[in-house]
């Protein structure tokens, strides 16, 4: 069936004006296609048709009557063995998919396995061309062909889909890592969802515990539903956060975790259990013209208590500009008195201030972890675009250092030492711009580490880091890990959960798992380890640093024979690995590195 999807929906349909074929013209627009096909649905048919055919026209009007109606999606196509549904935004289109799933399983109930309906999915955000009867594109066709990728009961996603959703809360996510598809020339990086698996009360959200008074900001429920809108209400969170971050008074979530709970329904106490909050900050924006109402609430988790709220009028300006004595500044001023009964100290931000150069910061950041090579080249265009569009900005430059990096780590470079000293030259320019910025003296911390063995150096530029802003998530995971390399375990243990507790929700959460079990290692914590390296590697199947790192956790665990599997899987990958380079890669590591070096030949990694 959805081989009749991909190529019927490929190109829109054309008119004849007299003797020249005229292409009707009709507008685009984003939307998720999923497509839903019946596994094997001439077995069942041959099996016995009347049955298959009443049990596939129950299931199709639950979906058009329950699940279609509560998340805004319209069935497009059916074609008796499946179904074509469009929706404007991912979350409800995945969240119907795994519906539809839970659907199909309880109508199976009862039934003989060669008897029951397995349905496969495939799921993909992309513009298409719509109508009223129908949508058209290549994205149509790329959703089809990523239901073929699925096995019974499944849904594939593409990278476009998974980008947009929280693992842990919307579903668990799972990296197929780079899948041919039939008529691609290139390969697609592809995704496989499940229900997330949470105990208790399947709609609350996991737990993650802060010792001391933290606080979550997220992004304004934009009312007007534009795409500026959205990033004008993400713009606000990322302004209170920067100037609330200049205290070391009380913990604030990463913008890059809160940002993730943008569009989905939870309260102050749902919010608090997720992230470990202890307040949350939200509130609605209506924007008319150049003018924006906000109306903005400070609540206590624990009880949903509204602690303090305001409504103003501000221009888009003062959204972007933040800082000083604005609005924006004032809001934060208000939350930090309201949090510790105390004079908050303004301060100025160092962000794009421009809807776009924020937009692409935070795509490009997207495409660079995504470990592809193709994406990689994208996102470096992109950092390149940024850092001359915005020359007084550190931001873009700190990225682009660790792209560099990223490089390095990958085993991509064709100049190990020319990338190196890239990645120096971009944070260094970063720290001339803006010497206290702390995301800037975190990369500069990684790169003297990693790149240069430089663990004093390190140190000391991470230190600075959450010394400037003790809020910075990536300066205290990176901190970790030079407490690892010397082979403090304890420390790096408790660093590293200080980094995932600032940004429990974070979009680079490999890079977070990866980080922790290497600090678990060092501390001898090999379970542990292995259970946070198969997670990151579960997230992010192309980040090949995480599988020494497994290999070393199996194999120090007792487990030999899953270290020599996790090593031949490693070895496909990376056939040019060997315990030589490893050691030559990690020399900072004069504590660990004759242990890791003899597990990993226990393993399988040749000398």
């Amino acid at each position: 069936m959805t081989v009749a999807f991909a190529n019927s929906m490929l190109t829109p349909p054309r008119t004849t004006s007299g003797d020249t074929d005229a292409w009707l013209v009709l507008p685009r627009a984003h939307r998720v296609v999923l497509v839903v096909d019946v596994v094997e649905s001439v077995r069942l048919m041959e099996q016995d048709e009347e049955d298959t055919i009443t049990r596939w026209r129950a299931f199709v009007r639950s979906v058009e009557r329950e699940l279609l109606p509560q998340r805004g999606g319209r069935l497009v196509k059916s074609l008796g063995d499946g179904l074509m549904l469009e929706f404007e935004r991912v979350l409800p289109a995945v969240q119907t998919a795994l519906a539809m799933q839970q659907l199909a399983q309880t109508m199976n109930q009862g039934r003989a396995a060669e008897r029951c309906m397995f349905l496969r999915m495939g799921v993909h955000a992309a513009d298409v061309v719509v109508d009223e009867r129908d949508i058209y594109g290549a994205g149509v066709n790329l959703a089809a062909r990523l239901a073929t990728l699925a096995g019974p009961g499944e849904v594939v996603v593409s990278a476009e889909v998974r980008d947009e959703l929280v693992p842990e809360v919307d579903a668990e996510v799972e990296d197929m890592g780079s899948c041919y598809l039939k008529h691609l020339s290139q390969p697609l990086r592809t995704f496989r969802l499940q229900w997330a698996q949470r105990s208790g009360d399947s709609r609350q959200p996991p737990q993650v515990k802060i010792g001391r008074i933290s606080v979550a900001v997220l992004p304004l429920v934009a009312q007007g539903g534009t795409a500026a809108d959205a990033t004008l209400a993400e713009l606000f969170a990322d302004e209170v956060i920067s100037i609330l971050c200049k205290s070391n008074q009380w913990q604030v979530i990463s913008r890059l975790t809160t940002s993730r709970l943008a569009g989905r329904q939870y309260g102050p106490g749902d919010v608090g259990k997720l992230l470990g909050a202890t307040y949350v900050l939200s509130g609605q924006m209506l924007r008319v013209g150049q003018r924006c109402r906000l109306w903005v609430e400070l609540s206590a988790a624990q009880d949903e208590r509204v602690m303090w709220g305001t409504s103003l009028s501000v221009t888009s300006q003062d959204l972007l500009d933040g800082g000083g004595d604005g609005p924006i500044a004032r809001i934060a001023a208000e939350v930090g008195n309201q949090l510790i009964k105390g004079e908050l100290s303004r301060a100025s931000t160092s962000n794009l201030h421009n809807l776009e150069g924020q937009s692409v910061l935070l795509h490009a950041i997207a495409q660079m972890h995504r470990l592809s090579s193709a994406e990689s080249d994208k996102a470096r265009q992109a950092l390149l675009y940024l850092c001359d569009r915005y020359p007084r900005s550190p931001e873009p430059r700190a990225w682009l250092a660790k792209w560099h990096f990223i490089q390095l780590a990958q085993g991509w470079s064709a100049d190990a030492r020319v990338d190196a000293e890239r990645a120096r030259s971009e944070v260094n320019r970063a720290l001339e711009i803006s010497p206290e910025h702390a995301l800037s003296l975190a990369i500069a911390g990684q790169v003297s580490a990693f790149a240069f063995g430089d663990a004093t150096g390190a140190e000391q530029s991470l230190a600075k880091a959450v010394s400037v802003n003790p809020n910075e998530s990536l300066a205290w995971l990176f901190l970790s890990s030079v407490y690892a390399n010397q082979g403090a375990g304890i420390e790096a243990v408790e660093t590293a959960t200080k980094a995932r507790q600032l940004s429990p929700l974070d979009p680079l959460r490999y890079f977070y798992d990866i980080f922790a079990a290497s600090a678990a290692l060092a501390a001898g914590e090999y379970r542990h380890a292995t259970e946070l390296a198969r997670a990151s590697i579960r997230a992010n199947r192309t980040h090949l640093p995480s599988y020494p790192i497994l290999i070393v956790a199996q194999a120090l665990g007792g487990c030999v024979d899953e270290a020599r599997a996790t090593a031949r899987a490693f070895l496909e990958m990376r056939p040019k690995a060997s315990v030589a380079r490893y050691r030559r890669l990690h020399q900072a590591r004069p504590a660990l590195v004759a242990t890791y070096c003899d597990a990993l030949l226990a393993a399988g990694i040749p000398p």
